[in-house]
């Protein structure tokens, strides 16, 4: 039994950094998901925004071509 109570503090600590460790990893993964996931939104509207921007344009050189006619 006293050797039970002697290794306890090492096996909490030991405990203690293998959880640290893991949450860190989990932390990282989850910053890089979300820094993807951010990219790939902004990525998303820039195309939306640039399919808008050519549809307008596109219906002013339409309305100008018939004005012209």
């Amino acid at each position: 039994m006293e050797q039970k109570v002697a290794t306890f503090p090492s096996r909490s600590q030991q405990t203690t950094q293998h959880i640290k460790s893991e949450t860190n990893s989990f932390v990282s993964e989850l910053a890089e998901i979300s820094h993807q996931f951010g990219t790939n939104v902004r990525g998303i509207r820039l195309a939306d925004l640039a399919l808008t921007n050519i549809d307008f344009i596109d219906c002013n050189l339409y309305e100008r071509s018939y004005n012209c006619r």
